[in-house]
């Protein structure tokens, strides 16, 4: 499976990152569960947005509860775990600009999302999302 330099550049600031807050984190204004099927061999990923708090950027962009994220700046989504992904959205500066593939029903659609400011109650609770994941991860192990 191939996968996009920009998207695992992301990935791995976001793992450098993880111990050493950004200055300015940016926040897409989404919530998500990330979701795999398939096989080792062929997984199939896909994020479904949970929530989508008003006004935020994910709002203004068109995101909607419900929607399944399949891919990220033209490539499809390939974290190998919910860490990973949280360490990807977790590397985002304010005025970052993603786009976002997105089914809705039978329709496909491209929603650029750009970051603002993370408010501090969000970075606290990337904190705690990621010690979560940690600790799943390490129980399925």
């Amino acid at each position: 499976m191939a996968i996009c330099r920009e998207t695992l550049l992301l990935t791995i600031l976001g793992e450098l990152t993880a111990a050493t807050p950004a200055r300015s984190p940016g926040w897409l204004g989404l919530g998500y569960t990330y979701n795999s099927s398939g096989t080792a061999q062929n997984p199939v990923i896909w994020l479904f947005v949970r929530d989508v708090p008003p006004g935020g950027p994910a709002a203004r962009a068109g995101v909607r509860p419900h929607d399944v994220i399949t891919a990220i700046n033209g490539c499809r989504v390939a974290f190998k775990n919910d860490t990973e992904s949280l360490n990807f959205f977790a590397a985002m500066q304010a005025g970052d600009r993603v786009t976002l593939g997105i089914r809705r029903g039978a329709q496909t659609l491209a929603v650029a999302v750009i970051a603002t400011q993370a408010p501090p109650d969000i970075v606290r609770r990337r904190e705690l999302n990621r010690a979560l994941a940690k600790a799943a991860e390490r129980a399925k192990q």
